[in-house]
């Protein structure tokens, strides 16, 4: 279990403190008919986090024998850290250009309005088009194959890996639903916070996860 928990603990920590799930939560939460569709929204967007995660596991495990195994694990881990820190960089740069102005992307404004079901596919776009989430899942998955652990395992460290990774979706959308009213103000300022932010907690985050990765894959 020790070795699980060590190969999902960084991309999970990626995962949780990533602004964009967030942001799009909380401006979900601010709009008409929250509950329903924060539940639509948030419920596929876990659901195709883990199937980033087993589709990267399986794949890897699944294509390599245990001989080869830790040359194309090496390799994986390589690509995915090469492109963590150039999306790191890419981050910082963004952040020093914007110079602290807070520009709401144009999608929020249609998110606000948008049906559940276009949140499903919000939900669904924000894991497979979404880069940076979707590189944190495949590390994770990568990395637990080079465990060769058995396939029930697998999945059992997946459940572990969306569980460290998510809370933060699940303790916003359910604290909001309770307290309403205290949250409104919170929830507004916390949307602007994060969209003021997000380049740059995005950089510190993908270059911590970038060098960890380098240095499990030197």
């Amino acid at each position: 279990m020790g070795e699980v928990i060590k190969a999902i603990l960084v991309p999970a920590v990626g995962i949780m403190i990533s602004p964009l799930s967030i942001s799009v939560l909380v401006i979900i939460l601010l709009s008409k008919k929250y509950v329903l569709k924060s539940l639509v929204y948030s419920t596929t967007w876990i659901l195709t986090t883990f199937v980033v995660y087993l589709i990267s596991a399986f794949a890897v495990g699944g294509s390599t024998s245990e001989t080869n195994m830790s040359t194309v694990v090496r390799i994986i881990l390589l690509a995915l850290a090469a492109f963590m820190v150039y999306e790191a960089i890419a981050d910082l740069i963004k952040f020093i250009k914007a110079k602290g102005e807070v520009s709401e992307p144009k999608i929020f404004k249609k998110i606000a309005k948008m049906s559940p079901l276009g949140l499903f596919g919000i939900g669904f776009l924000m894991c497979f088009l979404n880069d940076k989430n979707m590189l944190l899942s495949m590390g994770a998955g990568t990395k637990i194959a080079s465990l060769s652990l058995p396939a029930g395992q697998v999945v059992t460290a997946g459940l572990l890996y969306i569980l460290i990774g998510c809370w933060p979706i699940y303790v916003t959308m359910f604290a909001y639903f309770l307290l309403k009213d205290k949250m409104s103000n919170f929830m507004d300022t916390l949307s602007t916070w994060l969209m003021k932010y997000n380049d740059l907690i995005s950089f510190v985050m993908f270059l911590i996860i970038g060098i960890s990765l380098l240095s499990e894959a030197i």
